[in-house]
């Protein structure tokens, strides 16, 4: 199996009135070098509404992706150990006024992202 199924990985966030661009900037300096170097690959950022927003909060709409199940878990495992994003968020925790996280794929991939027998096996190694 080739595993080129692409995970997609969103972050929604949303900082607070007028601090959206400041936040972006460390967080393009600060994580994403972190993330890329996990085996993600930026995809897209967005903000809405589409200027910013000095007296109201704006919304971040920031996009990784990563190719087939193995390639997520391995990113997963790594993240989970890695102080420096635990002190990445706890460090920017006070610009922040929500945050959600989701991870998405194409509704073709489905059924080889679910075959359990899949990924498994390549999972073991």
């Amino acid at each position: 199996m080739a595993h080129d199924e692409t995970i997609y990985m969103m972050d929604r966030i949303t900082p607070k009135a007028g601090q959206a661009k400041a936040f972006l900037d460390l967080y393009m300096k600060r994580y994403a070098p972190n993330a890329k170097a996990r085996g993600l690959k930026h995809e897209f950022t967005w903000v809405a509404p589409a200027m910013w927003l000095d007296n109201q909060p704006n919304t971040l709409f920031i996009v990784w992706s990563v190719k087939g199940a193995p390639a997520w878990w391995a990113m997963e495992h790594s993240a989970r150990r890695d102080p420096d994003i635990i002190e990445w968020w706890q460090e920017v925790d006070a610009m922040v006024e929500s945050r959600h996280r989701s991870f998405l794929a194409d509704v073709s991939d489905i059924a080889s992202l679910t075959d359990v027998s899949v990924q498994q096996a390549h999972h073991v190694r």
